[in-house]
């Protein structure tokens, strides 16, 4: 199981149609959900291809948009200066519906949605057990579960690592390699210097979590 919805205000809309002509462009939303009764405002990108990316190509800075239907994925390659290889996280929009009667606020000079929709739920296999780090005063757990998902076009899959952080003492925390997780989380996006360069990264952050029996 991977799926969930995402919603925002449009911030951008960048074309990455191929020269064939299959469309498919990346939509970056801006919107504000509550965690822990606290607001959070985020900014993500969501790729979208074939009809999904003609009717966000439409799409006007300020539009309030739906992604019902949106999956995580993990991308990854090979870096070709260090030839290191890479990975991160995304959000395929698979269908979108415009919204209407929405509130929204300024910030600077992009609208932000409010309470707009932004939970995934996750069912995979722990890739190894969870690590436990302190963040201040806080712990927090951080588990990998790994989803089979199709490759392309075809019928076959390959494994995808969604790295997932939990704060506080949840039920992922001492538990074992390959135990059946079940994860209700939302995507934000984080930053980090590496290798000197400041650098954007998706994290899921689990608003819940179980572990089947």
């Amino acid at each position: 199981m991977n799926q969930g919805m995402i919603s925002g205000s449009i911030v951008r809309v960048e074309d990455k149609s191929q020269a064939a002509g299959f469309p498919a462009c990346i939509v970056t939303i801006a919107g504000e959900t509550h965690r822990e009764n606290k607001p959070l405002v985020y900014f993500e990108q969501i790729r979208v291809s074939g009809h999904t990316a003609t009717a966000a190509l439409a799409l006007q800075s300020g539009d309030a948009v739906l992604f019902d239907q949106a999956v995580i994925e993990q991308q990854t390659w090979v870096e070709r200066a260090s030839n290191e290889p890479r990975a991160q996280l995304v959000v395929r929009g698979l269908s979108m519906t415009r919204l209407r009667g929405t509130t929204s606020k300024m910030m600077g000079e992009h609208r932000v949605l409010l309470q707009a929709v932004n939970s995934f739920t996750i069912r995979g296999r722990l890739a190894d057990a969870p690590k436990m780090k302190t963040v201040g005063a806080t712990t927090v757990t951080e588990g990998a579960i790994v989803v089979n998902l199709p490759e392309g076009r075809s019928s076959a899959t390959r494994p995808h690592y969604l790295k997932v952080e939990s704060w506080g003492h949840t039920p992922m925390s001492g538990q074992a390699k390959g135990v059946v997780t079940v994860a209700e989380v939302l995507v934000k996006t984080d930053s980090a210097m590496i290798d000197g360069k400041k650098r954007y990264f998706t994290v899921l952050e689990a608003r819940s979590s179980a572990v089947l029996a």
